[in-house]
C-alpha cells in the first residue's frame, strides 16, 4: 500500500511541476511583452514631449530670426551632438538659417551649392 501511494503522490508531484514550467513559461513571455510594451510605450511618449515642447517653444516666438534659432535650438537639445540648420526656398534661391553654435567651422550655404 505504501508503495502506490508514494507511486500516487510521485505522478502529482511530476504533475504540478509540469504545470509549474508551463506557467513559468507564460509568465516569462508576459513579462517580455510588458517590457517591450512599456520600451515602446516610452518612446512614443517621449516623442509626443518632444513635439510639445516644440510647438509651446515656437508659440512664443516674435519675429522670423527668432523662430528659426528657437527651431535649431529645440532641434540641438533633443538629438545630442548633432547640428541643425533651417534651409528656406525661394524660387531662384535657397536662403541657409543657422543659429549660432560657438563652432570654430560652422557649415555655410555654399557647401550645399
Amino acid at each position: 500500500m505504501a508503495i502506490r501511494d508514494n507511486k500516487r503522490a510521485l505522478k502529482v508531484i511530476r504533475s504540478l511541476h509540469s504545470y509549474q514550467q508551463t506557467q513559468s513559461g507564460k509568465i516569462d513571455m508576459l513579462c517580455k511583452d510588458m517590457v517591450s510594451a512599456h520600451r515602446e510605450f516610452s518612446t512614443k511618449l517621449a516623442t509626443v514631449n518632444f513635439v510639445a515642447s516644440y510647438y509651446e517653444s515656437l508659440l512664443g516666438c516674435t519675429g522670423l530670426d527668432d523662430l528659426l534659432d528657437t527651431a535649431v535650438q529645440c532641434i540641438r537639445r533633443a538629438v545630442k551632438e548633432a547640428d541643425a540648420a533651417v534651409l528656406l526656398l525661394s524660387e531662384n534661391d535657397v536662403d541657409m538659417h543657422m543659429a549660432d553654435t560657438g563652432v570654430a567651422d560652422p557649415v555655410e550655404k555654399k557647401q550645399f551649392q
